[in-house]
Order: C-alpha cells, then structure tokens, then sequence
C-alpha cells in the first residue's frame, strides 16, 4: 500500500537516533553495539525499566553538536515517512550535564526545528517536564515553554515519565502557568496507570490530547467522555507493545477506540529504542485490524486537528493530507 503524506504528534527526539547519528557522536559505535546499547529489547517488563535504558541516547545530546545531530538525524527519519508535519519532544533538564544551561538546549533545538520549517516540513517542539522532577523543575520548564513559544514555532509543555510512580499533584503548578499564559501542552496519561490516569489528567487538567491514553478503553464510560469532550490520544502501537502495556498488536485497542468515535492518531514515541518508523507502525495496522487507506488518512487528520498548528497553517496542511491520500 502507497501512504501519503504524515502526521506525527509523540515523538522523543534524544531517543530516536539512528545508528548513523549515534556512530557520528561516538565513532566507537559498530551496528552490534547500537543494538545492544542503544535498542531496546523486544519486551521491557516496565515503564520503569524502559526509562532506565534510555541513558545512553541521552548521555551523547549533552552537547551543541549532539543535539543538532539528532535533530538533523530526525529530519530525516521524518522525510522518509512523508512527513507533512512534526512535534519533537524532549526534556530539556536532560541535557545539561556538560556547558549548557537549560534555555541554551531548547534554543538549539528550536532553531534547528527552524530549518525543519524552512525544509518544508511544519512542526511544533514540546517541553516535558517529568514526574519524578521537583515542582521546582517543573516549573522551570513550563517557564520555558511560556517564554519561547511563539505563533511561527508553537513550543509546548508536556508531563512525561512514570505516572504508576509519581503523582500528578507535584506539576499541577507548572501547568498552571503555562494554562494562564494561553499555551499549548499536553500530558502522558493512561500507560503505566488505568483509565484512572487518564480520568485525573481529564478532571485537573481539560486536556485538548493526551500522550497515550489507550488505557481508557478499560472503561466504557470514560471512552464516551473523550469521545464527548473531543479528547484526542496519541497512540503509539509498536512501543506500547514493547512497554507491556499490551500484550501483542492485535490486541492493540487503538482500532476499538477508533471505532467507538474516539479522535486518535499513530505515533512512533521512540524510534531509536522501538526501532521503528511511522511507515512501520502504518503497515502493522493494517496488518492487524485491516485499515485501508481512508482509515490511515483519518488517523492523519485526526492528528492534524489536534496539532499547535494556527488555524491557517491547519488549513492548509488538511489540503495536503487530503490530496496526498486520495
């Protein structure tokens, strides 16, 4: 099957390097010990564990250079899945154990994201705070956020992190701020934890989406509230897999939430430790449940419609979504 043109609106930018981008920052790096090191295992037995194994991304985006090259290592990735337009995400607070201050990273990153922009892909750049952060360092990246956003290069904030092991309660400050300045954000929800999660994040928070969030198919009344309020999910199949969040693809319930009139698009979240790509994911649905082309398309204009896109640009890329799945 043909795939037109992509929405992608999870993707952890420090965890998707390919082994080209890596080898670049650690010439010592050989395709075996990029999958040992850097891929994860077909199965973790916990978010915990899973976050556990992202170190070695991380430790080689404490630099300039490491941070353009996996920005400039995810353009790429992006062009070939037909990327019309992009949110990378990343946890800023994550990358300043060598010279960088916090603002430094996400000004790199943003200005990379620039080029994106100028390369003809559409994109937005989010800020994660994470849950096992103080509120302090909550704050300090909802403050980020708020200051460097601006309508060309929409800068978001999102709660990452394991939610089974640390409270919403800690960063309901940082969302204020950023809720009082008019910004976008979005929250993780629904992964390591129930549908009660997502209910929380739903209650404290008026989400317009939520990172994950498949765990609400648990709960029939919960599904028709998303459904109700327009909640959109960022599902990302192949990684919730490997999180053990569900047991195989077909068991996957982004089909059933589908169905039942829930907004959701497909994500790869990360493509370095999944080792997957968007063209991936796409061909395993179909796999799975029989999606043909106008069910993908609706998943990419599902996502479109949730996207920290203006009005105008929104338009515009739906043109393009359309034209490109006919």
């Amino acid at each position: 099957m043909r795939f037109g043109g992509t929405v992608e609106l999870h993707l952890h930018m420090d965890i998707c390097m390919s082994l080209d981008a890596v080898a670049s920052l650690d010439p010592g790096v050989d395709a075996d010990s990029y999958r040992r090191h850097f891929v994860g295992p077909e199965r973790f037995d916990s978010l915990a564990s899973f976050l556990a194994s992202t170190a070695c991304h991380v430790e080689l985006l404490q630099t300039e250079r490491g941070l353009r090259t996996a920005m400039r290592d995810l353009r790429a990735q992006l062009a070939a899945d037909h990327a019309l337009h992009a949110e990378a995400r990343f946890a800023p607070l994550q990358h300043i154990e060598g010279d960088l201050r916090a603002r430094e990273v996400v000004e790199i990153v943003l200005e990379e994201a620039r080029a994106w922009q100028l390369d003809g892909l559409s994109c937005a750049v989010i800020l994660c705070a994470l849950r096992h952060y103080s509120e302090v360092e909550s704050i300090e990246t909802a403050r980020l956020a708020t200051v460097l956003h601006t309508e060309d290069l929409p800068v978001a904030f999102d709660l990452a992190g394991d939610e089974a092991g640390y409270p919403l309660a800690t960063h309901l400050a940082a969302f204020e701020i950023v809720r009082d300045a008019g910004g976008p954000f979005t929250v993780h929800a629904g992964e390591s934890r129930g549908p009660e999660s997502v209910r929380q994040v739903l209650d404290c928070l008026r989400p317009r989406r939520i990172g994950h969030g498949i765990r609400a198919v648990e709960d029939p009344d919960l599904v028709a509230r998303l459904v109700r309020e327009g909640v959109h999910l960022e599902a990302c199949p192949s990684c919730n897999v490997q999180l053990s969040v569900v047991a195989s693809m077909a068991e996957h319930p982004i089909d059933a939430l589908a169905a039942a009139g829930v907004s959701i698009g497909i994500s790869t979240d990360q493509r370095g430790v999944t080792d997957t790509t968007l063209t991936d994911e796409m061909r395993l649905l179909v796999d799975a449940f029989g999606w043909d082309r106008s069910v993908l398309a609706r998943r990419q204009l599902d996502a479109l419609e949730a996207a920290f896109v203006t009005e105008p640009k929104r338009d515009a890329l739906r043109r393009r979504i359309v034209a490109s799945w006919a």
